[in-house]
Order: C-alpha cells, then structure tokens, then sequence
C-alpha cells in the first residue's frame, strides 16, 4: 500500500471544507425559502445538516472509499486488507474518531505526521489507511 502524505489529505479536506461550505449556504438558503417565518427553521436546519454530512461524508467513504476532495486528490481510505469500509466503521471514522482526533489540540491528525503508517487516530480507530488511488479498492 502506497499512504497517502499528510500533505495531500490535508488538501483533500481544504476541497471537501470549501464543498461542503457551499452545500451548507444551499441548504441554508433553501429552509430560509421554505421556511421564511417557522420558529422550525432551526430545527430543519439541523436535520437537513445532518442528512448532507451523511451523504457527503459517510456514505461516500463506505461506498466509494472517497469525498469529492480525496478523490480530486488522488486518494481513498481503505480498511486493513484493503476493502472498502462498512458504514459502521465510516460512521465512527468520520464522527466520533475525527471527534477524537481533534480533541486534544487536533493532536489526533497531527498524530500521522511521524506515524509509521500514516495513520491519524480516527484511523487507529477503525484500522483504516489513507492510501494514493491506483485503481479500485475490493468491496
């Protein structure tokens, strides 16, 4: 396996940050439309959040191994022996690892500058690799 440098999956989540921006003014401006004086708003905020974090971040990673961002960069997160994640592991990667990593001063992503193996530790989590994209993972 060929990991992926800090450095690009550092720009893979610049891409994805700046994608899911303007996802996030869409759906904003969108219940704002839909919703112009409901005291709801804020709640179909929240819902319509987490239903594109799901779709832009979770489900991706499970079925594809890549956000947009990682695959404009050339690389994809992959379990152990190389397959695709399951949307269990994708979801504790994304949510509660990514949590994790950045809760001690984001010392977690920083962790897989001098790792081995590259691994950050929502990688360490869930015994994934952040690997360079030659071609298609096993399902």
């Amino acid at each position: 396996m060929s990991y992926a440098s800090v450095r690009r999956r550092f720009a893979a989540y610049l891409v994805d940050w700046i994608f899911k921006g303007l996802l996030a003014l869409g759906i904003t401006a969108s219940v704002e439309q839909l919703f112009p004086t409901s005291s709801l708003r804020d709640l179909f905020d929240l819902g319509f959040f987490a239903l594109a974090f799901f779709a832009y971040e979770i489900v991706p990673i499970h079925t594809r191994g890549a956000t947009l961002g990682k695959r404009l960069l050339g690389i994809r997160v992959v379990g152990a022996e190389g397959r695709f994640i399951s949307l269990w592991h994708s979801f504790m990667r994304e949510v509660i690892g990514k949590w994790i990593s950045g809760l001690f001063f984001g010392l977690g992503y920083l962790w897989a500058i001098w790792d081995r193996d590259k691994q950050a530790w929502h990688d360490k989590l869930v015994q994934t690799h952040v690997i360079r994209s030659s071609g298609r993972a096993r399902s």
